[in-house]
């Protein structure tokens, strides 16, 4: 009987120490799986601050890009204003222009009006001397 308390005893140590060996791996596949846990909490943390500072930073870009964009058409609305200004200024300048130019226009027509009366009245007085000259001869 002492023999198998014996037998007893080494089968239960051996089982002592395999449980002890499946539990020192236990322990270690914990502790494994605990690292990989803690690295990736820090991956994760990373990446949330690393996505928060790209979303500043596009925000930040955006608002420039924002900034510019109404820069250009405060600098454009202003342009058109004195293309506008010009524009106007230009036609009035051309309407005096014209009114002048319509002027000097009616000045010509009546002074070539003159000058043909003129010249008609010349014409005469030559057919005239002509005729006389003729006569005298």
């Amino acid at each position: 009987q002492k023999a198998d308390i014996e037998q007893d005893n080494e089968l239960l140590r051996s089982k002592i120490e395999e449980l002890n060996r499946t539990l020192a791996e236990g322990n270690d596949r914990i502790a494994s799986l605990q690292s990989t846990i803690k690295s990736l909490k820090h991956k994760i943390k990373s990446l949330r601050t690393d996505h928060a500072t790209d979303a500043k930073q596009h925000q930040m870009v955006l608002s420039q890009v924002k900034r510019k964009l109404k820069e250009s058409e405060e600098a454009l609305d202003e342009k058109e204003a004195q293309i506008e200004v010009k524009l106007r200024r230009a036609e009035k300048e051309n309407g005096r222009d014209r009114s002048r130019l319509a002027s000097q226009m009616s000045q010509l027509r009546q002074k070539e009006k003159i000058y043909q009366e003129q010249i008609s009245s010349y014409e005469a007085v030559i057919t005239d001397l002509e005729e006389k000259t003729k006569r005298h001869e």
